[in-house]
């Protein structure tokens, strides 16, 4: 109970501050930075989690160097271009690197700050190398601080179901294609999509403890994610049975289930 309250008033003592400081920065944007502040289940309220988060992990990480004020503007900035609807002609990343270089010059910030928030907004979506061929991954340890924290703060059988229901499905996708071999879902990659989603799906699992750059953060995700990940599996075989893929179908998804943890060890 106690804990609670330190939450929440930690959270308020957040919200206050980024409340004053970003309409102070944007009064051009004063009801899309009203929209950010006011959205207590997303935006803010999660930017403040990844940066509870962010800072116990790097609490934990012995390294004298990380600057907790890249973290906390990597928390902040890492999902606030989806408010601003002006800007949205622009690509989202294009958009989030607007958004920070007016708020860094008339904020005064230090050259150096910029350049590794700039540098997480531009490859704020890596995974790895097999997922991101074309992506890099990260330079700078606070960056891949807030990568873990923001990933650990995901539901991920929700995401699934955002995938499929939200994105997929308005596109009359396939759930499962069973003509698609092992070697071609072997050569799966987010530059390079299969016909079907499975692959899509289960990349959901496909975050490891190895794409992590400090042996801390390997430990403290797999630490959240091996339960995580269980429960996916659990929630594609269900959707697979809403979809009314029969039971000869549901075994050949299970056998690529299987195969997939197997072949990239997740």
């Amino acid at each position: 109970m106690i804990e609670n309250v330190i939450n929440e008033f930690e959270y308020n003592n957040f919200r206050s501050k980024w409340n004053e400081k970003l309409l102070a920065t944007f009064p051009e944007y004063e009801s899309e930075v009203i929209n950010f502040i006011s959205d207590e289940k997303l935006w803010l309220k999660h930017s403040f989690e990844v940066y509870k988060k962010a800072l116990y992990l790097k609490w934990n990480i012995s390294d004298d160097n990380i600057e907790e004020l890249v973290i906390e503007y990597l928390a902040i900035f890492h999902d606030i271009w989806k408010f601003f609807q002006e800007l949205h002609s622009l690509e989202n990343i294009s958009i989030a690197e607007n958004v920070f270089k007016i708020f860094a010059e008339r904020n005064w910030i230090n050259q150096n700050i910029i350049e590794k928030v700039l540098d997480w907004i531009k490859w704020s979506d890596f995974y790895n190398y097999r997922l991101d061929p074309s992506s890099n991954p990260p330079k700078f340890i606070e960056w891949d601080i807030v990568r873990c924290s923001d990933k650990m703060q995901d539901n991920l059988v929700a995401k699934v179901d955002r995938y499929w229901f939200e994105y997929w499905v308005p596109r009359w996708a396939i759930f499962y294609d069973g003509n698609i071999k092992l070697e071609e879902r072997e050569k799966f990659s987010f530059d390079n999509f299969l016909w079907d989603q499975l692959n899509v799906i289960l990349s959901i699992i496909w975050l490891r403890k190895e794409d992590f750059s400090n042996n801390f953060l390997s430990q403290e995700y797999e630490k959240w994610s091996i339960p995580e990940k269980e429960k996916v599996i659990v929630r594609i075989l269900e959707l697979a049975k809403e979809i009314w893929y029969n039971e000869n179908e549901l075994e050949k998804i299970k056998d690529i289930i299987t195969w997939y943890r197997k072949k990239f060890n997740c």
